[in-house]
């Protein structure tokens, strides 16, 4: 199996993933931005559950889990693909709560990919001088991670 390198990863958006698709595929999105860097994290809070009279050790039960997808993407800025920027800019600047399906691949087949439902929890797009136009983004996940190989 190969090695997967992250520098070849892109974030792909769409708003409209219909339960017969295949949420696997690149072409069932819009391209946001290829990753500068990334990261998928989950957090799970932990419940203290020892009784503090007893003077026993902690002892701790699982609480909730918060998946978060975390990265840097140089836009795609050629004209007409940038469908997926737009989905992220209009969840952002409206009181939205409409769920975002994201993909997170390299879109080589046999290679890790993610994906899965979100919604966008923070936005930053950096346009500095003579460099490619940046987007950070937070997505805060819903109903978690699905992990993959591209097909």
């Amino acid at each position: 199996m190969p090695k997967d390198q992250g520098q070849a990863y892109a974030l792909y958006l769409t708003d409209n993933l219909n339960d017969s698709a295949d949420p696997s595929l690149a072409s069932n999105y819009s391209l946001v931005g290829f990753a500068t860097e990334n990261s998928i994290s989950i957090d799970r809070e932990l419940i203290e559950a020892a009784s503090k009279e007893s003077g026993a050790d902690m002892e701790y039960v699982t609480g909730r889990r918060t998946p978060t997808v975390e990265g840097t993407f140089f836009l795609d800025v050629e004209k007409g693909s940038d469908q997926g920027q737009d989905l992220l800019m209009t969840e952002v600047q409206r009181d939205a709560t409409d769920v975002l399906n994201f993909l997170l691949t390299d879109d080589i087949s046999g290679h890790i990919q993610f994906y899965g439902d979100c919604l966008t929890e923070t936005l930053e797009v950096t346009m500095p001088d003579q460099d490619m136009i940046e987007l950070s983004a937070t997505l805060q996940v819903q109903s978690g991670v699905t992990i993959g190989s591209t097909p």
